[in-house]
């Protein structure tokens, strides 16, 4: 046993105390320091304020080491910039069968556009080159990448996906959604995935972060996402005895006999890795313009994005998912995108553990009320407001003021869990929480206040996955000590000082964020 203190204890409940008490790993009491219980045992003294330890609801953990140990375009600033950063990965790398680079943002280029086929073949040459867009749901493909994976004009645009095309019908190299899939296997075949050990490193870091938990996403049967390997649940299986936080893991799939595989590979793997369900697309992303809307994009008036749900094979899907004792957890921005999802949910009565609509940025007012009516769990990301505030307001017009409606959902009675969804975000929750309450000045009257952002991260995600209360007696000691109070400060301003995992004192060292 022995007593973790500080200057007090703060949770989305309020204040607790200053002092908690903890033996194998869970909270035994909580108070001030001088309660009789606590005395004559070992204390571990800090100044500042201990919270509970943060859940990211949604986070890409291969995605996130790819990011953090691979090729970031995320600091260029226009043409020029990307050639040097593609220039200098290839001089490093050779000799380099194909190049991988993430987090693109046309945004902040000069040029204001995606680099095209022929811009890459520039500075890429015959080395098939896949360039991602920070989203993830865009990637740009040079014309080496293109004939390795036989991709040309005679290629009929997939499911769900648009190939971009020039006056002649030839691809442009610009790959929507899942045509990114006709190209990345080819691409990803010659590049070597993030290693086991990598992928610890980079689960070690997020803990650094105050993150003790994670709803983590991944991919079997596909490697569209960022490049990743074929089976990001068997990578992540190999380093479950040795992960640092809990993962419980959404499998993202649309093919029944590798979801009912990846169940049993996790069951199989036990330790701090637990299958949580099915991870479905509904649509993109609004920076794309592949977010599947009503009305069309203001900046793109022919264009209502891009609708990827297959009823009759998602409705089989989920019904899996439900067996096996997992739930579904959809992934849709627009609003047409949600309403479909909600069709799709409302087959299953609220069979199971309560779905989730991943991000859900865009929902009309009937579709909130739905989604009481379902039980159906919000999973959203307040940090995507930090990156969107040059192209938001022009691609939605005047729905920007109903977009990421935080507020509403929870004064609706909608159970809301926050997330970075990264590698898009940087996974450091204090931004989330920030985020949350600021919103960085889009639509303010759905900021959230202290209590409720810090509940996004810790309350709200205990409840969805049938946790006690965090820091209440029984719950897992997972703290992370701060030096200010984050429902009071903003919490960008704040450090972390410490952080527990099960009662012990765990490092905080991070990786560098690529940007």
């Amino acid at each position: 046993m022995k007593v973790v203190t500080a200057s007090r204890v703060v949770t989305a409940r309020g204040i607790l105390g200053d002092a908690i008490l903890v033996d194998a790993g869970r909270v035994v009491a909580v108070g001030h320091r001088d309660d009789p219980r606590f005395a004559d045992l070992p204390r571990l003294r800090h100044d500042g304020v201990i919270v509970p330890g943060f859940v990211d609801s949604h986070l890409h953990p291969v995605g996130y080491a790819a990011a953090v140990g691979g090729l970031s375009l995320g600091p260029a600033r226009g043409f020029d910039d990307l050639a040097d950063l593609l220039g200098t990965a290839l001089a490093q790398r050779e000799p380099t069968p194909a190049l991988v680079a993430v987090r693109l943002d046309e945004a902040n280029l000069a040029e204001g556009r995606l680099p095209t086929a022929d811009d890459l073949d520039r500075w890429t040459g015959d080395v098939p080159t896949l360039v991602y867009r920070y989203c993830g749901h865009v990637a740009v493909a040079n014309r080496a990448a293109l004939r390795l994976a036989g991709v040309d004009a005679a290629t009929p645009d997939p499911p769900g996906g648009i190939v971009d095309r020039d006056d002649e019908g030839e691809p442009t190299g610009v790959l929507r959604e899942t045509a990114i899939g006709l190209v990345a296997p080819a691409v990803a075949s010659r590049v070597a995935p993030p290693s086991p050990d990598e992928l610890l490193a980079a689960m070690n870091s997020l803990v650094g972060l105050g993150i003790t938990r994670i709803v983590g996403i991944a991919a079997s049967g596909t490697n569209d996402l960022w490049c990743g390997p074929d089976d990001e649940v068997e990578t992540l299986a190999s380093i479950a005895a040795r992960l640092p936080l809990d993962v419980h893991l959404f499998v993202a799939t649309t093919e029944p006999s590798r979801l009912r595989r990846s169940a049993e590979v996790v069951g199989r793997a036990g330790g701090r890795l637990h299958f949580a369900g099915l991870k479905l697309f509904a649509d993109g992303s609004f920076g794309g313009r592949t977010a599947a809307l009503h009305e069309p994009y203001t900046d793109d008036p022919a264009n209502r994005g891009t609708l990827r749900l297959d009823p009759a094979r998602d409705r089989l899907l989920v019904a899996l998912a439900l067996d096996l004792g997992g739930s579904a957890a959809i992934h849709a921005i627009g609003d047409r995108a949600i309403d479909a999802t909600l069709d799709l949910l409302a087959e299953f009565g609220g069979d199971g553990p309560p779905a989730r609509i991943e991000h859900v940025s865009l929902p009309t007012g009937e579709a909130i009320a739905r989604m009481v009516d379902l039980g159906v769990v919000a999973s959203v990301q307040p940090p995507f407001l930090t990156s969107e505030g040059t192209w938001l307001a022009p691609r939605l017009g005047a729905r920007t003021e109903r977009v990421y409606p935080f507020a509403t959902l929870r004064r609706q009675g909608i159970v809301t869990v926050g997330g970075s969804d990264s590698p898009v975000e940087r996974p450091d929750p204090l931004v989330g929480l920030s985020a949350a309450r600021d919103r960085c000045g889009f639509a303010t009257a759905e900021a959230l206040s202290g209590a409720e952002a810090l509940a996004l991260y810790t309350d709200d995600p205990h409840r969805v996955l049938g946790l006690p209360p965090p820091l209440s007696v029984g719950a897992p000691a997972d703290l992370v000590v701060l030096d200010g109070d984050p429902t009071e400060a903003d919490p960008r301003s704040l450090n972390i000082v410490a952080v527990y995992r099960a009662g012990e004192p765990v490092g905080t060292a991070t990786l560098p964020w690529p940007g």
